[in-house]
């Protein structure tokens, strides 16, 4: 599954589609600086267990690093993903 990005000045959305509906979605805010604060991420539910949601943070945490960003996991799930992968924890 193709994870798409679609980012505004202090916002932004890491999101999966098909058929033209986003079936999972990771949302973020910057407020300045160099954090990106990671908001909510949801999957939809006929889809959930395909690890779609990983896929959005795994996405998210390449974002940040070729941006020089920290991430600040508001959001539990993906604050549980980073936080369980060693090779993700540098964003924290």
């Amino acid at each position: 599954m193709n994870v798409q990005h679609k980012q505004e000045e202090t916002a932004g959305l890491f999101f999966i589609a098909e058929n033209g509906t986003n079936i999972a979605e990771m949302e973020y805010s910057r407020s300045g600086g160099a954090i990106m604060t990671i908001t909510h991420t949801e999957v939809n539910e006929a889809y959930r267990g395909r690890n779609l949601g990983v896929l959005l943070v795994e996405a998210g945490v390449e974002f940040a690093r070729s941006k020089q960003f920290k991430i600040k996991p508001h959001c539990s799930y993906a604050n549980a993903i980073i936080r369980k992968n060693e090779r993700m924890k540098d964003v924290l």
